[in-house]
């Protein structure tokens, strides 16, 4: 115990830890790499047919928050449903935003991206249908053989080239989770190649028995960038261009108008959120994510 919590009467404790979360590596043999699993289960007793699931990518940057709002939701308006988040062990913030450049991209022509888009010596663009096939056999079994989960009540979330990832996963694979969350997805990506997708997209969902519902979530401040203070006013102003190039409110609100013509109108949601940029927002996006997925559907499932 040290001097200070002794005079201040603290008493250490050691790390912090979210209540019922536990943490699994779990390795894919198709690319060679290891991913974490961050767990929280609800406190509730799972219904007959099992909890929802509600899986998001980012995870070290999206479990805490995603895990005390199903929580705290949990005891009001939305469902009891056991939260997954996945991510990289131990990775740093630039090897991280290294390997979500390759996981969470689809194919992609490289003169099609911007030159900023430099992908690590070693990784290669374009990883997204690799993760989303280890996602689809590798990561829903093992979680649906430690914990009793609803395989009609799956819901995929992931911001910004995670929301890009959400919908290509979409396109690929509708029938997978039953509900798909795009937060602030990188539409921009690729000389905006998802919308180029949506009639393969039409095509499969001729297939398809119930259609999924999917939520669009965008902040209305993502015109501009988020910086901190101190930035030199040229970086502030070309950092401004790009975002105003992406186009990410309009894409948007495209994007949720075009799905709405090939699913049934009622499934689809998008939700312009006031007075939030392109990070700040992630919260936001989570809290309206569970209320469409696992919240009163009457209420949330409206048209676009």
């Amino acid at each position: 115990m040290t001097e200070a919590a002794t005079t201040n009467g603290l008493i250490p404790l050691g790390p912090a830890v979210i209540d019922h979360s536990e943490t699994f590596d779990l390795p894919c043999y198709a690319n060679g790499r290891t991913y974490r699993l961050w767990i929280a289960r609800p406190a509730q007793a799972p219904p007959p047919a099992g909890w929802p699931l509600f899986l998001a990518t980012d995870g070290p940057a999206n479990f805490a928050t995603l895990a005390a709002h199903a929580a705290v939701r949990a005891l009001g308006d939305c469902a009891a449903a056991l939260v997954v988040a996945i991510g990289y062990p131990d990775a740093g913030i630039e090897r991280t935003l290294s390997l979500r450049n390759t996981d969470l991209t689809p194919p992609t022509d490289r003169d099609k991206l911007p030159q900023f888009i430099v992908p690590e010596p070693g990784l290669a663009l374009g990883g997204a249908d690799v993760f989303r096939r280890f996602v689809t056999d590798a990561v829903l079994p093992a979680i649906a053989a430690i914990h009793p989960v609803d395989p009609a009540r799956r819901t995929l979330f992931g911001h910004s080239l995670g929301g890009l990832f959400a919908l290509h996963s979409l396109f690929q694979q509708p029938d997978v989770f039953s509900t798909y969350v795009a937060s602030s997805p990188s539409l921009w990506w690729g000389d905006r190649m998802m919308f180029d997708a949506l009639p393969g997209f039409r095509a499969q969902m001729g297939g398809i028995g119930a259609p999924p519902r999917v939520l669009i979530t965008v902040g209305a401040r993502e015109t501009h960038a988020e910086l901190p203070e101190g930035i030199p006013e040229d970086v502030a102003q070309q950092m401004d261009a790009m975002f105003a190039r992406g186009r990410m409110v309009e894409n948007a609100r495209e994007m949720a108008a075009a799905l709405a013509t090939v699913l049934p109108p009622a499934n689809v949601a998008l939700r312009v959120i006031a007075d939030e940029g392109h990070i700040g927002v992630v919260p936001a996006a989570l809290s309206k994510a569970l209320s469409f997925a696992v919240g009163p559907r009457a209420r949330f499932a409206a048209p676009v």
